[in-house]
């Protein structure tokens, strides 16, 4: 449906791009992304303008990625994941655009930038034998949770080391 890879995709090549970096001692960065406010969207304007939406949303993420190693995927309902390999934290800030969506200006009068936004949660670094693509996963919802619960349309990033779940707003 969204012209993008799927989570059993992601999950496939996130563990393939994890040994890898493990072995080169590359960084990876992944990033958690959701449509903000995406059920008042969805209660509002109808399932099929939803599924419009995530598919504009997909290729507006899609758009972002300039290397073959990079992967966007649907992760679940409104939710994709991002995979950067060879990529630490402050670059894949600079992948973590949310004006590629804006740009889109998918109409959401639910919201309060009048348009369809998202969030991301980030998290990045070596991959060591401390940290697993499980930690790194959850080191990045955990920050997409902090960017929700800081008021949406915005971009917070997990401490250096993914294993300690530590957040901070990106910037």
């Amino acid at each position: 449906m969204t012209g993008v890879a799927n989570r059993r995709r992601f999950d496939r090549t996130f563990d393939a791009e994890f040994k890898r970096c493990q072995r080169s001692g590359a960084q990876l960065s992944v990033l958690f992304v959701d449509i903000d406010k995406f059920k008042s969207f969805n209660d509002a304007y109808g399932h099929s303008a939803g599924d419009d939406c995530i598919r504009r949303v997909a290729q507006a993420l899609a758009s972002c990625l300039k290397r073959p190693a990079d992967l966007v995927a649907r992760y679940g309902g409104e939710e994709f994941a991002v995979l950067l390999p060879e990529t630490t934290p402050a670059n894949a800030q600079g992948v973590a655009e949310r004006k590629a969506v804006a740009d889109v200006a998918i109409l959401h009068e639910g919201s309060a930038h009048g348009c369809v936004t998202i969030s991301i949660g980030l998290a990045g670094g070596k991959c060591e034998t401390r940290t697993s693509t499980a930690s790194m996963l959850a080191a990045a919802d955990g920050a997409l949770y902090v960017a929700k619960e800081q008021g949406c349309n915005q971009v917070c990033v997990a401490a250096d080391n993914p294993s300690l779940r530590l957040v901070r707003p990106a910037g």
